[in-house]
């Protein structure tokens, strides 16, 4: 329970923000205020009853205060109040606003800062505090037969009402200082009006008001003073504030000009505001009030911001550094030795022969209190011992710096910039287009499409600038088009911008050509990378081996590459402008052949290595390290295509489980497409020809594409037993068997099963033997023999079991389900699912998850749980659709459409179009329905075919073929 007490205008007692009620008069709510401003000790019961009943005889009042106290445990609760023979106590916590207040002026009085004008923190105090005071203490509370408690009261008002006037007092001091003097006016007119005859807070807010240039209400105000003190006092105002009205009248000195003293700030003024970087700044502010702190740096990418950012940070911080704020430009500097001497000159002191530069500047800093912004320190580093010194000698030194690597002193905060988000680099993108051109946004903009411009440039700040002027020549969609290839379209900055930020090459080159030669050939070779890459890639592609941790270090510390954890370890990625540097810079160096040669191979090896791993206990793990390098196995594939046939089908081959685990069948198809027709007995050897055309045949299959699947798997089963390789053999014979039981050949297909059985037998290959038992239970299952294909698939689920391979042992539980269901045992089925999906949740496998879902939405429409039954197909058709598969959407939407037409929800239209579409797709891959989804077809017809008539079921019928899934998928629901 949270019980709070505002005694600081109008008495309010709160738990947890309702008004507290049931106390019956006003002597119990003075006792638990008294009580809570006095929690620090216990109260001796002589004393409140001295405070509250001070009429009464001593046992009277002891009586009425040991009834006020029963009325307090009412209300509060027992335990609120400890109380023996000689005193009270309140126990309970309780949030007074009067503590609070005085709290704050007590961290503020006990902080040590220089001067109240340049305190922030104590401001930001002042105001929490000023802001709490409501009203005079108890302002609207008393007690008339009680004399001593209005003392009492009474005492605490003045006192608090002096802290209140201190703190305005303060509060004006700190906004005069940093020139807001809107805020000045209004902190001097609340103090006039908590003591209006106290002539020195009028002469306060006079000078406030004509320092604001509002001089015609300072001489109202002076008139309305003089009135006041005859009216009240009968006397004319002190002398000193009549001579300050008649100087206001004449405005003389405190006539609203410039404020005798006023914070330095010397350094640049960005003409544009700051967009996207507001938490940042905010963060950055609090961070340099900090007492903690003395230094901060920010790091990251070229044209990532962090000048305008830092500039923004020394602004926004003027007024805290009673001797200013000062911006050291680095860039033009080539020696580290020159940096004291650049400090002192944007200080404005003037060096003497007879005394070195850094000697000068800690003498000029020892006793003042200054911030230095150090930009562009990343080609100085050997400076920051120098900044180190500083800090160390003068106590009152702050220093920002940017670089694109941080400073590395014992002083440092190191603070990484990211680029902006999306909807911030499109604000950016708005804002600055709308300055080149006046007719750009005059029209609708799709949002879509400049989400893509500035995606397409990283998000970074620079980059949005430079593309965006180029709305005046260009549209949104040739911009697009151009940032294809992304730097020579990036330039033509502002003239009055340094150099290296006219164009995002220069940007990137300011920290390139800072790198050593040998780290400058690292990062061009690391151009041949896509997506990112590992450290262990990096050594094998570059070359660079022991010293690639070093070089990653360096490139990491310069922020042109950026580490991050996936798949449970360290992955480095560049943005893809820098990747597109780093692209022009190995191409250049004639290095681009070579590492390309060596990325394709180190991931054709990368792939083979981790495809055991795809069988085990590991299978997410690595699984999530392969999907990773994607788009390096693409880019590898890309150049086998070119120029290594058989590497390429060594690579995709070795991948196969992934691409139709993870959703990528398609594009990995044409890939196996191209590879294939490329394929020649005298460019690629006999076994990788073998695996790709069976890795080919198996994806095929999983497409549905039945009749490409059989010619693949019968052509990879005559390579594989011209090269003898028994275990292959087998593998194709499974995989011949899977496509005949497509084809409706359960017979046909149990003898391939049989016979790749008997192969194993004799090679005693666990995994293997899993699989193909499982896939004789598939035969045994189309033949309707039930018992013994479920003995198939428990006996796979043992062996899978034993290998720890959860994924195959929860798709031969789903398989088994479906045979408990044909056994007439709907409730083990759903059990069996169930625990499938429970074993596939961290997987990623869409399409194993699909079809436990669609064994659970068929045990639980068995169970006539149809509600349930459709949250699953509709998760079904979710799963598949991310796996790439053509049918077992369309099954899962066959099973739902009955249960929607039963609910009214679908009508038959609905019902005979999704029928076409799973006819038409069954034809395409010359796929043959399962008994009892033939039954479950032949059910639906007859429905449709009785709610349309044989005109009307034909026209949905005829829709039916020619619609997509996609369309398919906006009929369900959310």
């Amino acid at each position: 329970m949270t019980l709070s007490i505002q005694a600081l205008g109008p008495l309010a007692i709160e738990r947890n923000g309702q008004p507290v009620e049931g106390f019956t008069y006003n002597k119990v709510r003075g006792l638990l205020t008294y009580l809570a401003l006095q929690s620090e000790r216990p109260q001796p019961r002589a004393a409140l009853c001295a405070l509250l009943w001070p009429e009464q005889t001593e046992a009277a009042a002891r009586q009425s205060l040991s009834q006020a106290l029963t009325q307090l445990r009412k209300v509060l609760g027992p335990a609120a109040i400890k109380a023996s023979v000689q005193t009270v106590e309140l126990t309970l916590d309780v949030d007074v606003d009067v503590c609070r207040f005085l709290d704050l002026l007590a961290q503020c009085d006990h902080h040590g800062h220089r001067a109240w004008r340049t305190c922030a923190v104590c401001a930001e105090r002042l105001e929490a505090a000023v802001d709490l005071y409501q009203g005079d203490f108890l302002s609207d509370f008393y007690i008339s037969d009680s004399a001593a408690f209005e003392e009492w009261a009474q005492g605490w008002r003045e006192r608090l009402r002096q802290s209140l006037l201190s703190a305005l007092e303060r509060l004006i001091e700190r906004a005069t200082w940093c020139g807001d003097l809107s805020a000045a006016v209004a902190r001097a007119r609340r103090r006039v009006a908590l003591d209006p005859l106290e002539e020195a807070g009028q002469r306060l807010l006079l000078r406030v008001l004509a320092r604001n240039g509002e001089h015609t209400a300072a001489e109202a105000q002076g008139e309305s003073l003089r009135r006041l003190l005859e009216a009240e006092l009968g006397v004319a105002p002190e002398p000193q504030t009549e001579a300050l009205i008649d100087r206001i009248r004449a405005k003389g000195v405190d006539s609203g000009g410039p404020s005798p003293s006023a914070p330095t700030y010397v350094g640049p003024r960005p003409a544009q505001r700051l967009i996207g970087r507001e938490a940042q700044l905010a963060a950055l502010v609090r961070q340099l009030r900090s007492d903690d702190v003395r230094a901060v740096t920010l790091t990251g990418a070229p044209g990532i911001g962090k000048t305008r950012l830092a500039y923004a940070v020394a602004q926004s911080l003027t007024g805290d550094f009673e001797d200013g704020v000062f911006v050291v430009e680095l860039a033009a500097l080539t020696e580290p030795d020159l940096v004291p001497a650049a400090a002192l000159q944007a200080l404005g002191v003037s060096e003497r022969p007879d005394r070195s530069a850094r000697a000068a500047l800690v003498d000029h800093l020892r006793r003042r209190q200054v911030l230095l912004v150090f930009d562009n320190f990343e080609h100085l580093l050997e400076a920051a011992a120098q900044v180190a010194e500083v800090l160390a000698v003068c106590p009152d030194v702050k220093v920002l710096a940017t670089s694109r690597a941080p400073l590395h002193i014992r002083f440092e905060h190191h603070v990484p910039l990211a680029p902006l988000d999306a909807d911030a680099a499109v604000l950016l993108f708005l804002e600055r287009a709308q300055a080149a051109s006046a007719a750009f946004g005059s029209e609708d903009v799709d949002p879509d499409l400049l989400a893509d411009v500035v995606g397409r440039v990283d998000h970074l700040p620079l980059a949005i600038e430079l593309v965006a002027v180029r709305v005046r020549a260009l549209t949104l969609s040739d911009l697009r088009a151009q940032l294809d290839r992304r730097l020579p379209m990036l330039t033509g900055g502002a003239r009055d911008l340094p150099a290296r930020q006219r164009t995002l090459r220069d940007a990137i080159r300011w920290s390139h050509d800072r790198l050593a030669p040998d780290e400058q050939s690292f990062f061009a070779q690391l151009g041949v990378f896509s997506g990112g890459f590992t450290a262990e890639a990096a050594a094998a592609v570059c070359e660079s081996g022991p010293a690639t941790g070093a070089y990653l270090e360096s490139l990491v510390a310069n922020s042109l590459i950026q580490p991050g954890q996936v798949a449970g370890g360290t992955r480095y990625t560049l943005l893809e402008t820098l990747h597109e540097y780093a692209l022009e810079a190995v191409q250049a160096a004639g290095l681009h052949a070579a590492a390309q040669r060596r990325h394709a191979h180190f991931y054709a090896n990368y792939a083979v290595t981790a495809s055991p791993y795809f069988l085990g206990p590991q299978i997410g793990l690595w699984m999530d390290r392969v999907e990773a390098e994607f788009a390096n196995l693409r880019a590898a594939v890309d150049w086998c295509r070119r120029h290594d046939v058989g590497l390429g089908l060594r690579l995709i081959s070795a991948a196969n489980r992934l691409w139709y685990s993870r959703g990528h069948m398609r594009e990995v198809s044409q890939w196996f497409d191209t590879l294939l027709a490329a394929a020649t007995d005298s460019t690629v050897a006999p076994e990788d020809l073998a695996r790709g055309v069976y890795a080919a045949g198996v994806l095929a299959f999983r497409m549905n594409a039945v009749r490409l699947a059989r010619e693949r798997l019968l052509r990879s089963l005559a390579l594989f037993q011209t090269l003898g390789e028994r275990d292959r053999i087998s593998s194709a014979l499974s995989s011949l068997g899977n496509v005949l039981l497509g084809q409706g050949e359960a017979v046909e297909a149990e003898r391939c099963y049989r016979d790749s059985l008997a192969i194993l037998a004799e090679l005693g290959l666990p995994w293997a033997t899993a699989s193909t038992t499982n896939n004789l239970g598939e035969a045994l299952r189309h033949q309707a023999r039930f018992p013994e294909a479920a003995a198939c698939y428990i006996e796979s689920i043992t062996r899978y079991r034993e290998l720890e391979d959860v994924s195959s042992c929860a798709s031969s539980m789903t398989n088994l389900a479906t045979v408990r269901i044909r056994l007439g045992q709907p409730v083990e089925a759903e059990r069996l699912c169930l625990e499938a999906l429970t074993m596939l949740e961290s997987s990623g496998d869409h399409y194993r998850m699909a079809d436990a879902c669609l064994g659970l939405g068929n045990a639980r429409t068995a169970l006539g749980r149809p509600d349930l039954a459709r949250a699953d197909f509709i998760t079904c058709i979710q799963q598949a659709v991310s796996a790439q598969d053509n049918l077992m959407p369309l099954y899962a939407l066959l099973r739902l459409s009955e249960i929607e037409w039963a609910a009214a929800r679908w009508s038959a239209d609905r019902v005979a179009e999704t029928l076409a579409m799973l006819a038409t797709q069954l034809e395409l891959g010359q796929v043959t329905l399962e008994p009892d989804q033939q039954v479950l077809v032949d059910r639906l017809t007859t429905t449709a075919l009785a709610a349309l008539g044989d005109t009307g079921y034909a026209a949905a019928w005829s829709r039916g073929q020619t619609r997509t899934l996609a369309e398919a998928l906006t009929w369900l629901p959310g």
